[in-house]
């Protein structure tokens, strides 16, 4: 007899091995395809390369599950088999050395996170307790024991993007506990905030990237929390916003490569859930006019950048494909319906409509009703766009298209939910902060700063 409680196993050490292991083996298989197939790694990309290997993995455990059950430990020989091609390309160009490297650079937020492990430990370690997590985002032990392969033709759950699901059940498999599933999207979440970090500290100065990635870390709708659920949202959104992060690079120094990068983080992210779709359509819209308006028309026909949009379609794609080949409709179960006998919509009603009178609600909801901070965010605004700083201007300005494209895309399919626009939230938190950019300026700053980390680092 199958017994749930049997598989609420907490974080041991056993399952932090594997766990551990996991994110090595998607390091080393990450490596290769993106300095190949996309081009030279950003430096501010360099700690979230493993999440590109994981996106591979788990594409070969979709594929494998065609033929094979999940009660046969798939993922090991999913690992191996990738691990033979890379592993010495890895080692080869000191790939451990340059993650190292970045690392250390770092240590500061990661000294932050380190401090509240322990809770993320004790919340990883619940058992499921949200609705969404035992409905379709997690296994079940009936379901990993007895399912061959997969059934796609009858369940609308399993016509979703699942590219996360599919990534805490490779887990599953191996520790039969649900938390090492969240423990990986707090990784996630946390990647995504180490490459903001970096990415911002490069660009708008240590002032910036210290102040957003404290008021994400610790924003009052609590993504901390949310990063340890079963729920997809904050996985989604960190790949939304690596891939966007990518996009401004490319938009603020015409660094093509980093528009291959927002390429495969957007097709990780469109493979995790359909609410990425409008933002990855935003993104599409955007680099194309970009590309035109700038003359470079040549990046279009670089076999790299063709390679980029192939490596996106492996890395999330693919449920469109398998969808338009099952159903006949590439986004089942959103619109258009199917050719299946029974075919299932998911209702929207619940969210609150894109209309002029619900401006304000929106708005409000954002912060959750914060009046504070609402009124700091058109301070904001008003600062960066005349404080004279012109990669500022153009960042605000940039956010703010991106969000009024994405609504105009959206507002006759979908309402507002708070969970579904994530996103919105920390490009608010980026516009907050950006007047601070200022502050690189200010060599008094830079040396005070300077010497409060010297003594933080000389205290740990």
């Amino acid at each position: 007899m199958l017994n749930l409680s049997d598989f609420f196993g907490p974080l041991n050490i056993s399952n932090l091995l594997i766990f551990f292991s996991f994110v090595a083996c998607c390091e080393i298989i990450g490596y290769r395809p993106a300095k190949l197939f996309i081009g030279k790694i950003p430096y501010f990309l360099r700690g979230a390369i493993w999440l590109l290997g994981m996106g591979i993995v788990v594409f070969a455990y979709f594929l494998s599950h065609y033929f094979v059950p999940y009660s046969f430990p798939t993922i090991l020989f999913v690992l191996i088999v990738l691990l033979v091609p890379t592993v010495k390309y890895y080692i080869g160009e000191k790939g451990l050395k340059s993650l190292s490297d970045f690392l250390r650079d770092n240590k500061l937020p990661l000294f932050i996170v380190l401090l509240v492990l322990p809770q993320v430990f004790v919340k990883s370690s619940q058992p499921p307790y949200v609705w969404d997590e035992m409905s379709y985002h997690y296994i079940s032990p009936y379901t990993l024991y007895f399912e061959k392969v997969w059934d796609t033709g009858v369940s609308l759950y399993l016509n979703l993007p699942r590219l996360l699901d599919t990534a805490f059940i490779s887990l599953f498999s191996l520790t039969k506990t649900y938390s090492v599933a969240r423990l990986l999207q707090f990784s996630i979440f946390v990647t995504f905030l180490l490459t903001a970090y970096s990415f911002l500290k490069q660009r708008f100065g240590i002032a910036m990237a210290i102040a957003f990635f404290v008021m994400t870390f610790f924003y009052r709708e609590n993504f901390l929390l949310w990063s340890t659920f079963g729920y997809v949202d904050i996985g989604t959104t960190s790949f939304v916003m690596i891939g966007f992060i990518s996009f401004l690079d490319y938009f603020l120094d015409r660094n093509s490569d980093s528009l291959k990068f927002s390429f495969a983080f957007f097709g990780m992210a469109i493979g995790s859930k359909y609410s990425a779709l409008t933002q990855f359509v935003s993104f599409l819209l955007i680099a194309a006019f970009l590309v035109l308006l700038r003359k470079e028309a040549l990046i279009l026909k670089s076999k790299k950048l063709l390679a980029g949009v192939a490596l996106s379609l492996v890395l999330g794609g693919y449920w469109y494909v398998k969808n338009l080949i099952v159903t006949g409709n590439p986004i089942y179960p959103i619109l258009f319906g199917c050719r299946l006998e029974n075919c299932e919509t998911i209702s929207f009603g619940y969210t609150t409509p894109f209309i002029i009178s619900n401006i304000q609600a929106i708005y409000s909801r954002i912060f959750l009703d914060d009046k504070f901070l609402q009124t700091m965010l058109i301070v904001s605004i008003v600062l960066s766009l005349t404080l004279g700083l012109k990669k500022v201007k153009n960042m605000v300005l940039f956010i703010l298209l991106f969000v009024a494209i994405e609504i105009i895309l959206i507002r006759n399919i979908t309402g507002y939910d708070g969970r579904y626009f994530y996103h919105w939230a920390t490009f608010s938190i980026l516009i907050l902060v950006a007047p601070l950019a200022a502050l690189k300026e200010v060599k008094i700053f830079q040396l005070l700063w300077n010497k409060i980390k010297k003594k933080a680092y000389h205290e740990i």
